[in-house]
């Protein structure tokens, strides 16, 4: 100090023996060193961290404050009793870095009663912490939150234990930590775009002890910016997405968590630092996404094991295969179907039945894995979506339904389990439910089709459930029905014009089918014109022999009589649907 002292003042001169103006330059440096660094001197840690600290050094003391306690590190970690007293004698508001420094090396210190101490005082930071001090020093206070969160999980699970065997439980330090830890990772932000090893941790704690409405804080923000300095590595900021994708899974918005673990799936797996979480968000995508797409929209990322690979195929092979993405399949050409066998392989209903009863194979036979990856409450979600959108489709053809009906078209086994899943419907909040049931008429009533009166019949309502349905049929029919029409036409055009149906008419007409055409004038049921095709009141007079007699030259003549028969398998269908 003297040293400093005599070469700043003005009034004492250097003696001309001293050398030229460097020397005095470089015992001034040192004069500096040794006043801003007092690692020879006496002066205690605290002391130091309080004179750097001042508001009227500004950002420089806080710069030379950070550079002196990572210089110290190693000599401050040796003596944790001291990095206690310190702690205990400072502002944590004013002193806010030196605290955090202090922090993170006493969290490292492994002794008795030193982590209840660092996660009391750890807890006091975060409530007091300046904003502008800690983003100062970010790998420090990342580490300190870090620690602090393993140490809450950890204390609030041997608690569980305890209180399982009787033992007297503690506070929960979760719940303790929470709050402060929110605030202090939005001070630590420097904008709300930033996603940082603090969110991520904060996440992490939310996830473990289900505060989900307290993590809304964190993921309701348009996050997408990420730093090196605030966000360390690439494992926590995959730590982030899947811990989101979690939440979002537990709140039951599936939508965000999709699109979280989309995120995760998307950084580049990095053996030993992101190759483990994208594999267990690829558990969680999966069931999503066959959930919300129809399909598993992408392939599963590097399995660090064997066994994670094998686990990877369960995924991505048993249940990826079984698509919900309806492709809509017309019947070959040709081929021998009633209307109800092309409306049963052409019908979204039973595609969606069948998928149902090969996932709930699926499930079944992967229970065990389902449970151990902390996934089968998405898979079993996964089929209740299934069920929903086979009520959506039923909801869309009948305005109500008989219960045995009903019960019928869901494969339940009785009418009270059939009760019980119209309860247990899933419906979206602020809508009305898909379906409800009239217990006096055991109808199932579809909220998005046309009511049923109260004063109407079973009766009624039952015609009334079967208009939806006979129109798909009708509107089928007719399409056939014109097919077939074409056919005729151009297989009459065919017969007409050959020289086999004019000698028959010329042979009619001279034999007994000519008295009967000229009976059939005099009754007034009908006049052959000129080509010899009988007008309306005529038309089916003699068809059998005339097709025998004059089939033999059309050439596609399987193919006509096997879709003849489909149209007339379809209008006997519409009559007994009418009926």
């Amino acid at each position: 100090m003297l040293l400093l002292e005599f070469f700043l003042t003005p009034q004492y001169e250097i003696p001309s023996n001293c050398g030229s103006k460097v020397f005095r330059l470089a015992v001034c440096a040192v004069g500096f060193y040794l006043y801003t660094f007092p690692l020879e001197m006496d002066e205690p840690i605290h002391v130091a961290i309080t004179r750097l600290s001042a508001s009227s050094l500004a950002g420089g003391g806080l710069l030379t404050l950070h550079q002196l306690l990572q210089a110290r590190a190693s000599t401050l970690a040796r003596t944790p009793n001291e990095l206690k007293k310190s702690i205990s004698s400072l502002s944590f508001e004013e002193c806010s870095l030196g605290v955090c420094h202090l922090l993170a090396l006493l969290w490292d210190c492994k002794g008795e009663g030193t982590d209840n101490f660092a996660f009391d005082a750890t807890v006091n930071f975060l409530e007091r912490c300046h904003q502008s001090q800690i983003q100062q020093c970010p790998a420090e206070f990342v580490a300190v939150v870090k620690s602090a969160v393993r140490f809450a999980v950890h204390a609030d699970e041997q608690s569980a234990t305890s209180e399982s065997t009787g033992l007297p439980v503690q506070e929960s330090f979760s719940l303790r930590l929470v709050g402060p830890l929110l605030e202090s990772t939005e001070k630590f932000r420097p904008e709300p775009q930033n996603i940082t090893s603090a969110d991520s941790a904060f996440l992490q704690l939310c996830l473990s002890r289900r505060f989900y409405d307290k993590a809304r804080c964190v993921l309701d923000r348009d996050a997408f910016k990420v730093t090196q300095l605030l966000s360390q590595s690439l494992e926590d900021c995959a730590a982030y997405y899947t811990a989101a994708g979690d939440i979002w899974i537990a709140l039951e918005e599936y939508e965000r968590a999709f699109n979280a673990l989309d995120m995760a799936l998307s950084l580049p797996s990095i053996p030993g630092e992101t190759d483990s979480l994208q594999v267990e968000a690829f558990k969680r995508f999966a069931l999503l996404s066959l959930m919300l797409r129809g399909r598993v929209t992408r392939p599963p990322p590097p399995s660090p094991n064997a066994e994670e690979t094998l686990r990877m195929a369960t995924y991505h092979k048993d249940f990826a295969q079984y698509e919900l993405v309806f492709h809509q399949r017309n019947l070959a050409s040709g081929a021998r179907a009633s209307p109800n066998d092309a409306a049963s392989q052409n019908s979204l209903f039973s595609f969606l039945s069948d998928r149902l009863q090969n996932l709930e194979r699926q499930v079944q036979l992967h229970a065990a894995q389902l449970k151990e990856d902390k996934t089968i409450h998405l898979a079993l979600a996964l089929l209740t979506s299934v069920v929903r959108r086979k009520v959506e489709e039923l909801s869309r053809i009948f305005c109500a339904l008989p219960l045995e009906s009903f019960r019928k078209k869901m494969n339940v086994a009785s009418d009270s389990e059939a009760v019980r899943l119209l309860r247990s419907l899933p419906s979206k909040p602020g809508t009305p439910p898909l379906c409800t049931y009239d217990e006096d008429r055991k109808l199932v009533l579809f909220n998005s089709g046309l009511s049923v009166g109260s004063n109407a019949t079973e009766e009624e309502g039952t015609s009334v459930a079967f208009l939806g349905t006979l129109k798909r049929e009708v509107e089928s029919a007719l399409q056939r029905v014109q097919t077939v029409s074409q056919h005729m036409r151009d297989a009459e055009a065919k017969v007409t014009d050959s020289e086999g149906f004019q000698r028959f008419v010329e042979d009619v007409s001279d034999g007994e089918g000519g008295r009967e055409s000229q009976r059939d004038q005099q009754e007034g049921r009908g006049e052959a014109d000129p080509r010899g095709r009988a007008r309306e009141g005529g038309a089916d007079c003699d068809d059998g022999q005339s097709r025998e007699a004059c089939w033999q030259p059309m050439d596609d003549v399987q193919t006509f009589e096997e879709e003849v028969e489909m149209g007339s398998s379809s209008q006997r269908g519409e009559d007994a649907a009418g009926g």
